[in-house]
């Protein structure tokens, strides 16, 4: 059979089984469970009769009242609604306000009002008989920190109120410390506004004398420049705009200047080249040297000259005609040359004065120009100036209307926090919360009983559930027999005894098949019949890892659920240290397995038949000294394979395994090993030494079965075994139903 065909739970029942196991811890442990809880509920009983009662009164204040505007538009900013601000403004400012009330400022003033100081009862100090013990105590208590632990503050849900809640030993000191918060707080903001505003008054004063001194020396500093820089007649832009004009002017002029030297310096060239009489005369008729007289003489002269011409061709040298002409032209020549020689003279003068007018034009455009640059750089000034002088007195005439808001503020004295209800000496009890703190005490108490509970789950280290087994110890679970308890019902029946009547525990199954027991061991039968199926089991060994683990009960209620399915079997009594099933069945125990090892018997000797059809026992016989001895000789091998040949299964009850050797031979020679584990006893290390011994000497250990299951519910796992409780209910006939009965709860 595969670990995967033992898992016996789905996953619904795993997690029934885990909600039932909650509560199967309380249950298992009941009595811790309520006699923690007893504890913790008397113990919080008996500390509350202890207690003083303390009463709670509340008053009601609006810290955002609408105050009526006497000023109109005068009051914009001096004390706005809060509704106007932001939310997170707004938010701030309530969560500030909630402190300042909260807070030892106004305890301060509420204790000397309410002369707290000196209440012994208050301040917790009643207990203090001696004047001068109690003066003592007055002196190092702090009423303001009482107060202040007295008094609680809860805002209103999306408004502007709050509760000024306030807890004393009396409703009326409650009622009268409530109210004495409202008011000290009211009183003190007023207070602070009063200071604010006287202070904020000085501090205005001040600037505004001292911005006053300021904006003169400012509007002072700009009329110097403008005197300075002459232009206090007209603005310094119309200063500009001329310089501007004067510049156009000046390059107008310079340029026209130069054009008239450059032309000048051209013509003084060229009179420079011409060195000769004759190069003067050229230069003139060539149009070099030019003026009216030089172009009237120039024309006389070519009159002449051709008049001379037309002479010569006509008379010879010495006619008084030509001579007459040639005189003439010779006069008209020196006037030209000495015209020629003045045009030069008046040229040259002409050109130092265009020069000397270009050097002057230039020299009154360079410094129009630093002018015009010195101007820009004291309009930076200028403005730099101006713009300090306007600065100043803009902010002189903001503080001086701050400063007028502000003395109006200070006369009309508006408060916007207003006492909406005031707290009455009729509150009621709030301390101690009895129904509170008794539910809170039995919560508690619950929780430590579960947390001692589990405690004490952690610290068992037995098995108590196959889960346990398969989970923890790492080996098959087989199934489980339950716990074998004393009938319920009026008359014995199939499946349990009357109530009162005994019953042997070996032989509950065979006296009680239709029993939960006796089903337990039919599945537990069922599972070997699987884990066979591959290679036939025909031998296995009943065995547990201490004593008094069931291992014989076990055995024999297996045997018995095999042979009543019709095999046919043989139980030996593998025990030689103390055995026990002779005594179970009744028979002869003189003769047995000893018997037969030693050769002093027969097996049909030995062989002796039960009340139960098909199950036949070998007791253990006479006990010898050496029972190891004998397990591992060969005559046990050959016996086993007879006996085998003759039974259809052969089921060996033994020894412990971890006490003595005998299991632990007797398993290596057999098909299978069955451990027995008592639920709540065995524990996990010593399932977990008898598992690596049998695995030690090559065992086939088929699994383990756990016994003395509780299946009430009680114990972990408590969901399937209550199942198995009400299998052979379901099963059980009508007639025993009737008359009730029940074995194994």
């Amino acid at each position: 059979m595969s670990s995967e065909e033992t898992q016996p739970r789905t996953s619904v029942e795993s997690s029934a089984a885990s909600q039932v196991d909650y509560l199967g811890l309380i249950l298992r442990h009941l009595w811790l469970t309520v006699g923690v809880v007893l504890v913790a509920m008397l113990g919080t009983f008996f500390y509350l009769r202890t207690l003083s009662p303390l009463y709670r009164s509340t008053t009601l204040v609006d810290l955002d009242t609408e105050s009526p505007n006497v000023l109109g538009s005068m009051s914009a900013g001096l004390d706005q609604p809060m509704g106007g601000r932001g939310a997170r403004e707004l938010r701030m400012n309530f969560e500030s306000q909630y402190r300042v009330i909260g807070g030892r400022a106004v305890a301060e003033d509420v204790a000397n009002r309410l002369s707290l100081r000196e209440d012994a009862a208050f301040l917790g100090l009643s207990d203090v008989k001696s004047p001068t013990e109690l003066r003592a105590a007055l002196a190092k208590r702090d009423a303001a920190a009482v107060v202040m632990g007295s008094i609680t503050i809860e805002p209103v849900f999306e408004s502007s109120l709050v509760r000024i809640h306030a807890r004393a030993a009396s409703p009326k000191l409650a009622a009268q410390i409530a109210n004495t918060v409202a008011e000290v707080y009211i009183d003190q903001r007023v207070k602070r506004r009063l200071d604010v505003s006287e202070s904020s008054a000085a501090w205005l004063r001040q600037q505004y004398e001292d911005l006053g001194k300021q904006l003169s020396a400012s509007e002072s500093a700009v009329y110097d420049f403008r005197k300075e820089r002459n232009i206090l007649s007209i603005s310094l832009g119309d200063k500009q705009n001329l310089t501007g004009e004067a510049l156009g002017e000046l390059s107008g002029q310079l340029f026209l200047a130069e054009s008239d030297a450059r032309g000048l310096r051209v013509a003084a060239e060229q009179h420079r080249l011409v060195k000769t009489d004759e190069a003067l005369l050229d230069a003139a008729v060539q149009g070099v040297i030019s003026s009216e007289l030089i172009e009237g003489l120039k024309v006389r002269l070519v009159d002449l000259t051709v008049e001379r011409t037309k002479l010569e061709a006509t008379y010879l040298d010495g006619h008084p005609q030509l001579a007459s002409v040639k005189q003439q032209l010779a006069e008209v020549r020196s006037l030209l040359l000495r015209e020629v020689r003045n045009s030069i003279r008046a040229v040259e003068a002409q050109l130092g004065q265009a020069e000397q007018r270009v050097s002057e034009l230039r020299a009154r455009l360079d410094q129009t120009r630093s002018d015009a640059l010195a101007m820009g750089q004291d309009e930076l000034t200028y403005n730099t100036l101006v713009s300090a002088a306007a600065a100043d007195r803009e902010l002189y005439r903001m503080i001086e209307r701050r400063l007028k808001e502000v003395e109006i503020a200070r006369m009309l004295q508006q408060n916007r926090v207003a006492v909406v209800e005031r707290a009455t000496d009729n509150g009621m009890a709030v301390y101690p919360k009895v129904a509170f703190s008794m539910l809170a005490a039995f919560v508690i108490g619950v929780l430590l009983a579960f947390v001692f509970a589990y405690l004490v789950e952690v610290l068992d280290t037995s098995v108590r559930s196959v889960g346990e087994l398969e989970r923890l110890i790492g080996v098959t679970a087989l199934g489980f027999l339950p716990n074998i308890t004393r009938g319920t019902g009026v008359r014995r029946s199939t499946r349990a005894p009357a109530k009162g009547e005994d019953f042997e525990r070996d032989t509950f199954v065979i006296d009680f098949p239709k029993s939960t027991m006796a089903e337990s061991c039919r599945s537990i039968r069922t599972n070997l019949i699987f884990m066979g199926s591959e290679q036939p089991l025909r031998s296995m060994l009943v065995t547990s890892a201490g004593p008094r683990e069931g291992k014989t009960t076990a055995s024999v209620s297996l045997a018995a659920v095999m042979a009543q399915s019709g095999t046919t079997v043989v139980l030996i009594d593998g025990d030689m240290r103390k055995p026990r099933l002779h005594k179970v069945f009744g028979v002869d125990g003189s003769i047995g397995l000893s018997s037969l090892l030693l050769g002093e018997a027969s097996l049909d000797e030995v062989i002796q038949a039960t009340r139960v059809p098909d199950l036949y026992i070998i007791p253990c016989g006479r006990v010898p000294e050496n029972p190891a001895e004998l397990l591992q000789s060969d005559r046990f091998r050959e016996l086993i394979a007879e006996l085998t040949e003759r039974f259809g299964m052969v089921v060996f009850d033994s020894p412990p395994v971890v006490p003595v050797t005998d299991a632990a031979i007797i398993g290596a020679a057999v098909d299978g090993v069955v451990l027995v584990a008592r639920s709540g006893t065995t524990r996990r290390e010593m399932i977990g030494r008898a598992v690596d011994l049998l695995r030690g000497v090559n065992a086939n250990l088929l699994g383990v079965v756990l016994n003395a299951i509780d299946v009430e519910g009680r114990r972990r796992g408590g969901y399937y075994y209550y199942y198995y409780r009400h299998y052979g209910e379901y099963y059980g006939q009508p007639d025993e139903k009737a008359r009730g009965g029940d074995s194994a709860a």
